[in-house]
């Protein structure tokens, strides 16, 4: 892992930014996903479907958050639990979405000179090897963040959705 976000994961920085910043993203989306679930006419998702969000992350991290995502939207055929997962997996992955984890991470590691551009480097070599490190950076914090993102996640949509009939 670079060295500088292995110093940053232990730092009282860190610490704040997953409680402060990480807590109002993680709000934000829960609440993006049920606006967009009533919005379309369904109801929020079960707990069942909450919970194993929770499980995933504490034995598989992200990177099982992703592949569970993943495979409930595209094998699920109650259509509440298809979009559900439909609107995690896009929350997470989707590069054209600002307030999507992945660009968000990248975004946050390239202001503190972490991740760096890899189309400014001359060589493919050096591109392809920028590209890795970036990668893994982005993966080490995507990984760093994700329990207690989830945990604020979790949270915020149990409480936005309690006395509401779930599909």
């Amino acid at each position: 892992m670079n060295q500088e976000l292995s110093r940053y994961l232990q730092s009282s920085e860190f610490r704040n930014f997953c409680d402060v910043d990480l807590y109002t993203m993680a709000c934000n989306a829960a609440k993006r996903i049920i606006d967009t679930m009533q919005t379309e006419g369904l109801k929020p998702a079960k707990r069942a479907q909450i919970q194993s969000i929770t499980s995933i992350v504490q034995a598989f991290q992200m990177e099982g958050l992703l592949e569970l995502a993943k495979s409930q939207k595209d094998k699920n055929s109650k259509k509440e639990n298809k979009q559900f997962w439909t609107l995690i997996y896009q929350h997470i992955e989707d590069l054209n979405d600002q307030n999507s984890l992945r660009p968000f991470v990248r975004r946050f590691l390239s202001e503190r000179h972490i991740v760096r551009e890899e189309k400014q480097l001359e060589s493919k070599a050096e591109q392809s090897r920028q590209k890795t490190l970036n990668n893994e950076a982005i993966w080490a914090l995507l990984n760093a963040i994700t329990p207690d993102y989830i945990e604020h996640f979790t949270s915020h949509y149990y409480y936005l959705t309690l006395g509401v009939q779930h599909g």
